[in-house]
């Protein structure tokens, strides 16, 4: 965040690449004197606001979620949705996707019982149980389906192409509206997004 172009803006543009600023706008650093490590757990108080900060690896190694009273900022650990669609999208960039601990951090999610999920893409929902469940529901069959295609000798782009047919249907089967679609495939896509999944199967291969 100090200097978001070492790692964070690098990564981004493996899967936006020049529509990285068109899509989400100019991207600075946060100074270092504002800055504040948080420990798991940990409550940081704004004004009358406690809010309190939870680890939540998987998405990325050093995602943090956010709770306030009943509602939890969830960042990406809880998936990309859109208003008017149920449907629930895992994203799935590099370098730090691990499934494991993603899993893990949907459990603590769980476990706060909260009434509202605030999504960063993009909106509140209050079926936290079902959108959850959804959500590791796709992942797990995800990964499966990248084992697979690594155990064979398939590629990213073999992969890719599986995870986006798979999509497609998805939410054709889930009634997604046509607008929400296509925000689903511009903002999302599967198939650039697929090549984190592709490196943590890969690794996870390699590791035995």
């Amino acid at each position: 965040m100090i200097d978001p172009e070492a790692k964070l803006l690098p990564s981004a543009k493996r899967l936006y690449g020049n529509m990285m600023e068109p899509l989400w706008g100019r991207t600075v650093g946060v100074p270092e004197a504002q800055m504040r490590l948080v420990e798991d757990g940990a409550t940081v108080t704004i004004g009358d606001l406690d809010v309190v900060g939870w680890h939540t690896p998987g998405h990325a190694k050093h995602h943090v979620a956010w709770q306030i009273d009943d509602a939890v900022s969830t960042g990406d650990v809880a998936g990309v949705r859109f208003p008017g669609a149920s449907h629930v999208l895992p994203p799935l960039p590099p370098p730090d996707i691990d499934i494991d601990q993603w899993r893990k951090s949907l459990a603590v999610l769980r476990r706060l019982e909260p009434g509202r999920l605030l999504l960063t893409h993009f909106g509140s929902f209050d079926d936290v149980a079902r959108h959850i469940d959804e959500l590791e529901d796709r992942l797990v069959r995800w990964t499966a389906i990248a084992r697979k295609t690594i155990s064979s000798g398939g590629g990213r782009d073999e992969l890719g192409a599986a995870l986006e047919r798979m999509h497609e249907e998805e939410m054709r089967s889930a009634d997604v509206p046509p607008e929400a679609a296509e925000r689903y495939r511009r903002l999302c896509p599967v198939k650039e997004a697929s090549t984190g999944l592709f490196r943590y199967c890969s690794l996870e291969n390699r590791m035995g």
